[in-house]
């Protein structure tokens, strides 16, 4: 089970137990899902790293590809001073 299974799970335990806090947290509920969610679509990237959802990565100068690939992959680099 992955972390954001984890999260999932315990975000649904919430909003089945709020009401007995007596407390209405429907919108924080909310406001966590679409956050989760964010976090599960969005590619990250940071200085010299790139990951894409569900994993695939590369590191600088590196270029990340998903999925199934067949074939070649061709990578045609052109530098700023041949501009």
């Amino acid at each position: 089970m992955t972390e954001h299974d984890k999260l999932h799970r315990m975000i649904a335990a919430l909003k089945d137990q709020h009401p007995s806090f007596g407390l209405d947290l429907t919108q924080q509920i909310a406001e966590l899902r679409r956050r989760l969610e964010d976090v599960e679509t969005s590619p990250q990237s940071g200085s010299g790293a790139a990951a894409t959802s569900g994993g695939t990565a590369a590191g600088a100068g590196g270029i990340a590809v998903g999925g199934h690939v067949f074939g070649d992959i061709y990578h045609v680099y052109q530098s700023r001073q041949d501009l």
